[in-house]
């Protein structure tokens, strides 16, 4: 028998057609044909088996694509680490060498000295933390006879290499007499203490900026 034409009248069995089959009609015609029990079995074999086979390629497929699903999250993560880390670099590197207090105010003494600001007092620093980042903040007075040496000063501070910033700045014209406050040598001998004049006077605060191990 053919089995290829066997297996199209398999297809073409109705379900319902199963109900009215004559079992001992089936078994009077197989008795005696042994090849087409063989080629029964086959068949049964062949369909179970390839049900089984379905099944466990289903399950594996299932499997192998979680698997790569997962796997590609990973590698999503990795690359996306791998980004966030270079910028993370490149922000560190462009970040501005950080300074202590004491060092930042003999920087601001040297930019006055520089410009010719006279520089009155300094107030105590005070400390602000956060979860990332250390600021200390300092308040400076200062006079100068004109204001550009005071807009001078304050460009310096600002264009400074260091993690610093002017939080707040104010400035007013005064007459009357030069308040000493730090003089240089150079400062000392160009004015006299008593002398009655016109200059510029300005309360600043300067933060400086560090960024937590």
């Amino acid at each position: 028998m053919n089995v290829k034409n066997v297996i199209q009248r398999l297809q073409s069995v109705d379900v319902k057609d199963l109900k009215n089959i004559d079992i001992q009609q089936v078994q009077d015609n197989l008795r005696g044909k042994p090849e087409m029990i063989v080629t029964i079995l086959l068949l049964i074999a062949a369909v179970g088996g390839g049900a089984y086979l379905y099944t466990a390629f289903q399950k594996t497929s299932g499997e192998l694509d979680g698997e790569v699903t997962k796997f590609t999250e990973q590698l999503e993560a990795a690359e996306q680490n791998k980004v966030l880390s270079g910028k993370f670099d490149k922000f560190m590197a462009a970040f501005p060498q950080k300074i202590v207090i004491e060092d930042l105010t003999d920087k601001i003494s040297g930019f006055a000295i520089d410009r010719n600001v006279n520089i009155v007092s300094f107030s105590p620093a005070k400390q602000q933390e956060t979860d990332f980042t250390r600021v200390e903040t300092v308040n400076i007075n200062v006079v100068a006879k004109e204001y550009h040496q005071l807009i001078a000063f304050i460009k310096d501070i600002e264009e400074a290499p260091f993690a610093i910033r002017i939080e707040a700045w104010t400035a007013r014209l005064d007459r009357g007499k030069n308040q000493q406050g730090r003089r240089t040598r150079r400062q000392h001998e160009a004015a006299s203490d008593t002398e009655e004049q016109s200059y510029v006077a300005a309360t600043t605060e300067i933060a400086a900026i560090a960024l937590k191990e």
